[in-house]
This record gives C-alpha cells, structure tokens and sequence, in this order.
C-alpha cells in the first residue's frame, strides 16, 4: 500500500510504473491530511491479513518480510505484534547527535534491555518497525487523526484494553539511511511535545497522560523560553569540537538534555496556550537591516603589515573636539605600541566633528549606535581575531600580545586590567563582562556567540547581554593581568542618559528572565585570570 499525503511531487506513478509488475501495489494519493489519515486509508484498503507498518528513510534486510510472518506463525493470536530491530545504516558517518539519540538517552531505537522473544506492553508499539493483525486495527482502533505526531502511542494504549502483545524480534532487521540533524531532532522534538499535550487532554488522569506529559513543562518553557537560541548554539559548536576533542562530549550531552527538554516543553506550551502572544522580546540576533557605511578613506601607516592578525573595530561618535582629539590618540598609540600585524577599523557613527585617522574609516550619515558599530567594524575586519576597543582608551606595551594569546588559547572572550582613572591604577581586572570598552576573541567566537545585539541601540547593556549569551554557552569571560589599557571615561553619549541605561537594564532583564535591578547571574562565577607565555611589560604604567 502506498498512500501519497498530498506531497506537492507525487512519486506514486514512477513507483507503479517501475515496481508493479514484481508486486501487488495499490496506490493512492489524498490531499494532505496527516500521517494519521494516510495510515489509516492504509489499513482500510489493505486486504491482506497482516499489517507492517515501515518508514519511508528505512531499508529492509532481504528476509525481513519473511521474518515477520514467521514470527507472526508462531503467534497467530489478533492482539499479536512484532517488533523488529532498526539501526543506522552502516553507510552512514555517526554524529555526536546520533550516538547521543541512540547509545547514551535512548530516545530511539532503545533495544539496549530487550531480549530475543521479550513480551513488551503498548509502549514497545514502535510503527516503522511493527507489524501486526488488520483485524485488530479495523475492529478496534485507527489511529486518531487529531494528532500530527506519536500516533502510535496513543493507539497502541487504546489497543491494550484489547490485550495487545508486542513481541521483539531481533531477527527482522531494517536500518534507517537518513541521517539526524540538531535542527531536525528539535522539530521533531517540539511535534512530540505537542502530541503528548494533545494526547493528555484526550486521556486525563490516565497513565499516558502521566507518561507523557511531564507537570512542570509550561513553567519550563516560561522560565527558560529566552535560552533557546543560545542553547542551539552552544549544542552546535560542541558538535563541532566534538569531533576533535572527546572531552568535550558530557558538556555536549547535558546541552543536548536541556535543549531536548526545553523544546519539548514548547510543544507543550504551544499545544496548550500557554505561550504568549508575545513569547520573546523585539529582539534581533541578526543585525537590523541596514546598508554598509560609506568608505572614506584608509589612513593605515605606510609601515603596516598588509596581512594583519588582529583586527581593532573602534566605534566613534564625537559630538565634542575633545572626544574626535582623543579617538586620534587612542589610534595612533595603538600603531606606537603594535607588537603583531594589526589593521583598525573606525566606524564613524555621523560625528559632528571629524578629524583624521591612522586607520580605515567607514561613516554612517547617523548614530547607528555602538551594537551597530561594533558589528559592522567586526564585519568589514580581515584577520581571524578582533579588538573592540572604545575611543577613550589608551593601550599601554603588550596589551596586543597577551589578549590574543588568550582569544586563541581555546573558546574565550580576553579583558585586560584596566586602570579607570580613579588614583588606584590596575588595583583590579576588568572582571570579563563588567563593560564594553576592550575586548578580544577569535571570529569563530563570535560566530558563536552571534553578533551584538542592535535592539540595545544607541547604547548601555549590548554588552551585558554579549557577555550573558556567551557564559550561557560556556565561553571563558577571562581577564588578563598582562594586558594594560587605560580607561579615560570620557563618554560620549548626552545628557540624561541614566534614563536610557536604566530602560537597557530592564529590556536585558526582559530578554534574559533575570532581575535588572541585581547584577547579571555570571558575575557570581568564579572569574580566574588567565595567565599565558606573555609577561607584564616593564613599560606599562602601574
């Protein structure tokens, strides 16, 4: 039986044309309806006594038919099943996520405590690997058609009111050809949720319904609903290093057991109304559509190396001559002290006074804000590691050397200690993540992470909320005792801004579930300096 749910490129006429003189098929095609609906006209047109239900990204062993009808010889009563064995083909390259789904959780193929001839209730109903009698099916129970995933959990719970019996049988063996992403296994995952929510309002009180629906899934969702994203992306990029480094596989596995989890309480949630109409701030994790700066000139040094290692991106705005005058310096001492290749990107935001810079300079018509800047100023860079460096800094010997030794030393975002022109000097680091104004990681760090988020624009908390999403992603915040840059304060934003910082903490706390009026949950971590191969310079200012 082969029933077409209304694809939009039916494959039914080359499959009877190229398999319907070998077999007896039947072919059918309905507008989309479901899975459920298509199983079901299944049954009904099957004339056969014996039922198997099979996946279409499964491929059979040769005897596998025949195994199923041995078995089902050997038990001929109607609420008899057989359950066969699938696992991945061996064709296919086993991913973190794979070995994870099947060898560590078990959410499938879990045969790891069945036995050869075991009886299973109605939870060993696995369809795509199941056969059993028409006539229990037809007399009994279809599948409901209001459930759009776990149809045959449901059904096979119906079934056992009617005594239905699962046998396994290792012997009947199938593999399943299609490989599993994380994506995918989160839409699956979210269906499920879906399902099981549908199925306990269906079956209250019922052990299904405790089964599958665990108490606590909406108040899940509601508490955690803003960590997806970042939990998606932490997940990624453990797959990636899992590849080359094992250690890393229990973080993997507790990143996937919360994203799993997360995403199955959004189904539930989705299923029962419990997300709001709103269920995430107006928020961006891509950059706000807008065009590229203009190009004005390149002003870099003769002398500079033409490929560069380190990328600086320093936003400016200077609504006063005193603020364009310190940019400049801040750029040419950056040249005076450079001990690697470097190039510096200046992102002028439409500043009222302009000055000249050692450096490329791109220009806004208007304050695009510092999310803005930084992101453009990472976008437009070339080497593999960048600096966001405010205009107001002064970077004092080997500031360059000790950062990027500690952004290339594993996943980390480097802050220097900073003096902030208070009469104690370098008394304390920059704890990685109090502030926006010097830091340094990688682009593979970044990519991560994401780019700044411009929902915080102008200015105030787009680097609180940076630093949150990469601490949930487990990214070192590390300072660094051998890099020195001084902080001069000298702000640039206007009058009543303490309005506008105070608006950013609640929109960060609104976006992260936290409190904005208390410090953000990872300034309680324990902050440990990194300490590499470059020593404090005897050159820089204590």
């Amino acid at each position: 039986m082969l029933v077409d749910d209304g694809s939009e490129h039916s494959a039914l006429p080359a499959m009877l044309a190229e398999f319907g003189d070998r077999l007896h098929l039947v072919g059918l095609r309905i507008a989309h309806a479901g899975r459920s609906a298509a199983k079901n006209h299944a049954v009904l047109l099957a004339r056969a006594p014996l039922v198997l239900f099979f996946d279409d990204d499964d491929r059979a062993a040769p005897d596998y038919l025949e195994r199923h009808l041995l078995a089902h010889e050997a038990r001929p009563a109607e609420a008899d099943a057989v359950l066969g064995h699938t696992d991945w083909a061996p064709e296919l390259e086993t991913s973190p996520l794979m070995h994870y789904i099947t060898d560590v959780d078990r959410l499938m193929f879990a045969y790891e405590r069945l036995g050869p001839g075991q009886e299973l209730d109605w939870r060993g109903f696995w369809e795509g690997r199941i056969s059993c009698k028409r006539s229990l099916l037809v007399h009994h129970g279809l599948h409901d058609q209001r459930l759009e995933y776990s149809i045959d959990v449901e059904m096979a719970w119906r079934l056992a009111s009617r005594g239905l019996r699962v046998t396994y049988d290792p012997s009947a063996r199938s593999e399943m050809v299609r490989p599993l992403d994380l994506d995918g296994f989160c839409a699956r995952t979210l269906a499920k949720g879906r399902a099981h929510a549908v199925v306990a309002s269906l079956h209250p009180g019922t052990d299904i319904a405790a089964r599958l629906l665990p108490g606590d899934s909406e108040q899940l969702w509601s508490e955690g609903r803003f960590t997806e994203p970042a939990l998606r992306r932490k997940a990624a990029a453990l797959e990636a290093a899992a590849n080359d480094d094992p250690s890393v596989l229990d973080e993997l596995h507790k990143t996937y057991r919360s994203l799993f989890r997360l995403m199955h309480a959004k189904g539930v949630a989705e299923a029962t109304g419990a997300v709001s109409e709103v269920s995430a701030p107006a928020t961006t994790i891509e950059p706000f559509p807008n065009t590229d700066p203009r190009f004005l000139y390149d002003g870099t040094p003769d002398d500079a190396p033409p490929e560069p290692l380190l990328s600086i991106s320093i936003p400016v705005w200077s609504r006063t001559p005193e603020l364009a005058e310190m940019a400049r310096r801040t750029i040419d001492r950056i040249w005076e002290v450079a001990r690697i290749p470097t190039e510096v990107i200046v992102v002028d935001n439409g500043s009222p006074h302009e000055v000249s810079y050692a450096a490329k300079v791109y220009r806004y018509d208007q304050n695009r804000g510092v999310a803005t800047g930084w992101n453009t100023g990472i976008r437009l860079s070339t080497a593999d590691a960048v600096v966001v460096l405010n205009s107001d800094c002064t970077v004092e010997p080997g500031w360059d050397e000790a950062l990027y030794e500690a952004a290339n030393d594993g996943r980390r975002v480097a802050f220097p200690y900073t003096d902030h022109c208070d009469g104690r000097g370098f008394a304390w680091p920059d704890q990685g993540g109090t502030s926006g104004w010097c830091f340094m990681m990688t682009k593979a760090v970044y990519e991560e992470v994401g780019v700044f988020d411009e929902w915080f624009s102008p200015a105030f908390c787009e680097d609180t909320d940076y630093w949150h999403r990469a601490w949930e992603l487990g990214i070192e915040l590390s300072p660094v005792p051998a890099a020195r840059v001084i902080h001069a304060r000298r702000t640039s934003s206007q009058a009543r801004s303490n309005l506008l910082l105070q608006a950013h903490r609640y929109k960060y706390g609104w976006k992260h579930n936290v409190d904005p009026d208390r410090a953000p949950p990872y300034y309680n971590r324990d902050a440990t300096d990194y300490v590499g191969t470059v020593k404090l310079d005897e050159g820089a200012r204590r």
